[in-house]
């Protein structure tokens, strides 16, 4: 039997569910940034795709029952040099089933149809996680010029720091963040 939460709830349970991801608990609801060579080195694939339909249940995660979704990632390309396949299952926590829903602070937010740069890791046989959650998410806007540029999600962080991934991915097109992808490979992120 699952008890319905309010919203207050559901937030103080999502902090603690911070542990479960790759985003480095800090204090309260602020993160330790990665930086890009930490967040290439401990992702599997970079990639850009467009998330379809996601379907959310519950799964027991760390010993506790969680909400998790489950989203198909159409792969346009890589931004890595790897070769993923033309779909990837990428699983992150919270979602609603029925009239229950789990949000989880820094979780990164997958919209259907919404083209993103992801930096994924696996995390289960065929299933992959979003690497240091929404660190390792950032959804592709054009500009007015028709540039598509990546978008960082507003994180707190305890520390900013210059060489943090959302510093020097936010703003940037999707072909500079190949290049600075490539060259954490080549120094031997991976």
């Amino acid at each position: 039997m699952h008890l319905m939460l309010s919203r207050r709830s559901l937030l103080v349970g999502g902090l603690a569910a911070l542990t479960l991801g790759r985003a480095r608990p800090a204090h309260a609801t602020l993160v330790l940034p990665i930086t890009l060579r930490e967040l290439v080195s401990e992702s599997q694939h970079a990639v850009v795709g467009t998330p379809g339909a996601s379907t959310s249940r519950w799964e027991s995660i760390g010993g506790n029952e969680r909400i998790v979704t489950y989203t198909p990632l159409h792969v346009e390309h890589a931004l890595d040099g790897t070769s993923p396949d033309s779909e990837l299952m990428v699983r992150t926590l919270g979602g609603r089933v029925g009239d229950i829903g789990q949000v989880v602070a820094g979780e990164a937010p997958l919209l259907k149809n919404v083209t993103a740069a992801f930096f994924v890791e696996p995390v289960a046989s065929d299933v992959f996680g979003v690497t240091a959650m929404a660190q390792g998410h950032y959804p592709i806007l054009a500009d007015v010029q028709g540039a598509r540029r990546l978008r960082a999600h507003p994180i707190a962080f305890t520390r900013p720091t210059p060489d943090a991934a959302v510093l020097r991915l936010d703003g940037r097109t999707v072909s500079e963040v190949e290049g600075l992808v490539y060259q954490e490979v080549a120094r031997g992120a991976r």
